[in-house]
């Protein structure tokens, strides 16, 4: 069963952010995300990572297995609580074209639910690193090690290798 959040939960937060969401199809989970988590952090007391039930996409790893690679790459971690969520999601920034359509979400939340939405840039070291560029990277057979944490990088690999061979999707042997 799916812990969903209501606008309750966010909306009666005090100022002095205690609890925060990171919503985003972690499809797979990449270094990028865990930079955004690893900055997220000290803002809150607690952080909600969300991943995302999008009935307009068609992830490759299901909700389960995106939810325990998350728990797989910050078990370490006591304050970050991980759960499925469904309804309209802020992505994070990497550049001026995601801030654009962020800002104009972030402004209909706000007025839908009182939830306040704070943007993180993602850093420069990270800002090349999309969950699409690394499925690509996988289908040309290339490592994954620089994209995704290095705790989870062969099993994405392997996960992404298999769902291309069954789709018939040319996909090349590692290099």
């Amino acid at each position: 069963m799916l812990n969903l959040f209501s606008k309750r939960f966010f909306a009666a937060q005090p100022a002095s952010f205690k609890r925060a969401l990171y919503a985003g199809s972690f499809d797979p989970p990449s270094q990028g995300h865990l930079d955004i988590i690893e900055r997220g952090l000290p803002l809150c007391d607690e952080l909600h990572i969300g991943v995302a039930i999008n009935n307009l996409k068609k992830p490759i790893f299901s909700l389960e297995e995106r939810i325990r690679l998350l728990k797989k790459v910050t078990h370490n971690r006591d304050n970050i609580k991980i759960v499925g969520v469904e309804g309209l999601l802020i992505r994070g920034i990497r550049s001026f074209s995601d801030f654009d359509s962020e800002f104009s979400m972030g402004i209909i939340n706000r007025r839908l639910s009182g939830i306040e939405t704070i943007f993180l840039m993602a850093s420069s070291s990270r800002v090349h690193i999309s969950s699409s560029r690394i499925r690509e990277l996988a289908m040309y057979g290339r490592k994954l090690e620089n994209f995704v944490p290095l705790d989870i990088e062969e099993e994405v690999y392997n996960h992404l290798f298999d769902f291309y061979q069954k789709n018939g999707i040319n996909n090349k042997p590692r290099v």
